[in-house]
């Protein structure tokens, strides 16, 4: 079953029969939403004179852009607690609070990168790690998040296997920090504005 939604519809469920709804067949119920066709499995009967938003832990969704789907709660149209949404460029998996990813989840892309940890209100904030597969290896990044952005204390992994382990402000390395290379070496520094500033060595030197 295929429904066609516009923008003015709005997310609801009725009671009427495959008669009067054409959309309805076969026990379900189609709500439509913006963009959005929903499909209740089951669906629950509501007073067709007083339509109400679909509510379900197992309701599934189809978008008409990027060939997406969504399947898990659904309170008052929104999705909500966990659920699965996969489109042709990425999937999620995880956890939901009006209609955002919050909470625990798993998010991947088929550009090669992939994200889990924790998110509020629909962007990476607490703790996560995020891992890039490029042409030159993986690049991974494990620590905090605010607002989509590295921001906190976290260690970040190049595919030549360096690491920057310390300080980030706002998606750049600030602060204090170890780095590592790839042969074990260890230095700690000072990074502003994602600027390297100088290494703790030089500083204790001019000190003493």
């Amino acid at each position: 079953m295929v429904c066609t939604c516009t923008d003015s519809q709005p997310l609801v469920e009725t009671k009427a029969t495959a008669d009067e709804n054409p959309m309805m067949a076969d026990g379900c119920c189609c709500c439509c939403s913006g963009d959005v066709d929903i499909m209740c499995r089951p669906w629950y009967a509501v007073n067709h004179r007083k339509p109400r938003q679909a509510n379900g832990e197992n309701v599934e969704v189809k978008y008409e852009k990027d060939d997406a789907t969504y399947l898990g709660g659904i309170v008052d149209g929104k999705r909500e607690g966990y659920g699965v949404y996969k489109s042709n460029i990425e999937t999620y998996e995880g956890q939901w609070k009006n209609d955002k990813q919050h909470g625990n989840g798993k998010h991947s892309w088929n550009d090669g990168r992939s994200y889990e940890g924790q998110y509020l209100n629909g962007r990476f904030s607490g703790k996560g790690k995020m891992v890039w597969t490029t042409d030159k290896g993986i690049m991974t990044y494990e620590g905090d998040y605010l607002d989509d952005a590295k921001h906190g204390f976290g260690k970040f992994t190049w595919p030549n296997m360096n690491v920057y382990e310390g300080g980030w402000q706002t998606g750049k390395r600030h602060g204090k920090a170890t780095f590592t290379t790839h042969q074990g070496k260890q230095k700690v520094g000072f990074w502003q504005e994602d600027k390297f500033v100088r290494w703790e060595a030089e500083e204790n030197a001019v000190a003493g």
